[in-house]
């Protein structure tokens, strides 16, 4: 009966090895969406959960760490669980370890899910409109994404990367072609962070989008086009 109960103990101990892994490896990573986001969105609701000072601060930090640890320590614990004997225990077995890959997968979705910063926006003459925000993710690989974002006058959007694992300080200016049909966003001249002239430049009517670095078409420079105001 010893070996047995050993045996039990040592994947107890194994599983919450595991499991405090993944808890202080969310810990880590939340801070990397939560402060800058918190920051972006100064003046907002979201700043009011840290108003209070660091207990509430490391309060928020703990819960979102929490939700983003769950799933992958009720996944370690079903897939780590010692299967019970016989066919239906083999059944049994593999119903959790199909619930423990599910909840994996909900894990990378909680990871990869978009916090959205405070928006600048400008509206077009047909009314379409076009904003600049950054969107934060606790997914280390791009937890920072300067985005442009279209709206149609029916409030349809769609948002494009203008980079990735780059916060970009300060705001841009907006410019257009005469049509409006072209539009870019380009270094306001009084930032004191310069991001090369052009940050990104997109096509209304082609829907061709250029991210930061270029090459941009023709007519797309940090001196040409007008504000969407003219």
């Amino acid at each position: 009966m010893r070996w047995p109960r050993f045996r039990f103990g040592i994947l107890t101990m194994t599983i919450l090895v595991m499991i405090s892994a993944v808890v202080l490896t969310a810990w880590n990573l939340v801070p990397r969406a939560l402060d800058p986001f918190l920051g972006d969105r100064s003046g907002t609701i979201p700043e009011r959960w840290v108003s209070g000072g660091a207990a509430r601060y490391f309060a928020v930090r703990a819960v979102l760490a929490g939700m983003v640890a769950s799933p992958f320590s009720f996944a370690i614990a079903l897939a780590l669980r010692p299967p019970p004997g016989g066919r239906t225990g083999r059944r049994a077995a593999m119903r959790w370890l199909g619930v423990a890959a599910g909840l994996a997968a909900c894990g990378l979705a909680i990871l990869n899910c978009p916090l959205d910063g405070m928006r600048i926006a400008w509206l077009l003459r047909d009314g379409s409109g076009v904003s600049f925000y950054h969107q934060y993710r606790f997914w280390p690989g791009a937890h920072v994404t300067p985005c442009l974002e279209l709206t149609t006058p029916a409030g349809r959007s769609r948002s494009y990367p203008i980079a990735r694992n780059t916060r970009y300080q300060g705001l841009p200016l907006l410019r257009t072609n005469a049509e409006q049909k072209t539009i870019w966003l380009i270094d306001d001249p009084d930032a004191r962070a310069r991001r090369g002239g052009v940050w990104c430049s997109i096509d209304r009517t082609t829907g061709d989008f250029v991210a930061a670095g270029g090459p941009y078409q023709a007519g797309v420079g940090e001196t040409s086009g007008f504000p969407p105001s003219r």
